[in-house]
């Protein structure tokens, strides 16, 4: 029995859409290639992987017109770990990261859009570096716009070294970590739409000797809160803001799909391509071979 060629090249195309699906969409941050010379304010600012525009002010209540992080040249906020990579983020001289001054304030906010929104669970990592334990935010927002219970969620350190969650209109704090001149990594889970329309977000703050090699072996997230739609059905931007006391934030990392948990740890380069799109793009290869070998014989 003879099979198309029109069939062949159609399990051919399905394989490598198989493939492009089920990949995860990875958006980065690294403050690379902003210069040698500090900059008071992102706003403008336009590097990274997976962003639909640049760094801008926030609107509605929130406006940040000179109190939002800045940008700090030819410093990179490390973290060795075993299962964290810091693919990606580049320590030339016009390289560095989010500077948070004493002097910003936590309201006035930066966002930045997604390229592609982000859907489903939805893993986040940053590098913080929190550079006292009695005063100061470091605050990453997933929602700055919203109102009642829909408004201001974000995972933060805040003033007096405490993890803290804003979710439904309402913080929820943890234990003091004491982590004062020490570097940080951020990692918050973000379920959409988990139980019908309810969200939920979890939040963990690991350093360098944490294990970090599955989630499970993340343990128990420090704070985690769900209940109403706060976010929707898609997560279309985030937002940076702080102020009180000098924090510095890297490496920011956002990814859907099944591979999110890695790529925010290890960086685009984390999870290789999937088999079915070397084996669709061979086999359509293939098929144009042969169809040219047949033509001049």
């Amino acid at each position: 029995m003879r099979i198309s060629h029109q069939l062949l090249i159609a399990a051919a195309l399905t394989l490598m859409l198989c493939a492009g699906s089920a990949r995860a969409t990875f958006v980065a941050e690294y403050f690379n290639n902003y210069g040698t010379v500090a900059i008071d304010r992102l706003n403008g600012l336009n590097g990274g992987v997976g962003w639909g525009g640049a760094w801008v002010d926030s609107t509605g209540g929130n406006v940040g017109v000179s109190g939002n992080p800045g940008y700090e040249p030819n410093l990179q906020t490390s973290f060795t770990n075993a299962n964290y990579s810091t693919d990606g983020n580049e320590s030339d001289t016009n390289d560095g990261r989010a500077l948070i001054a004493s002097t910003d304030s936590s309201a006035s906010i930066i966002r930045r859009s997604f390229l592609t929104p982000l859907t489903g669970t939805i893993w986040m990592s940053a590098l913080v570096r929190h550079a006292s334990n009695v005063g100061g935010d470091v605050i990453l927002w997933f929602e700055t716009q919203g109102s009642g219970s829909q408004a201001n969620t974000f995972v933060a350190l805040r003033t007096g070294d405490v993890p803290t969650m804003r979710y439904m209109g309402t913080n929820t704090t943890s234990a003091d970590l004491n982590s004062s001149g020490t570097n940080l990594l951020f990692l918050a889970k973000i379920e959409l739409d988990y139980s019908g329309s309810f969200d939920r977000i979890s939040f963990w703050v690991k350093n360098e000797a944490a294990n970090l090699s599955s989630e499970a072996a993340l343990g128990s997230p420090l704070l985690t809160n769900s209940g109403i739609d706060v976010l929707g059905n898609t997560l279309t931007y985030i937002g940076l803001s702080g102020g009180g006391a000098i924090g510095n934030v890297d490496s920011l990392r956002y990814a859907d799909g099944p591979d999110a948990l890695a790529l925010v740890l290890r960086g685009a380069n984390a999870v290789p391509a999937p088999l079915a799109l070397p084996a669709g793009a061979m086999l359509l290869g293939t098929l144009v071979l042969r169809r040219r070998t047949r033509s001049r014989s």
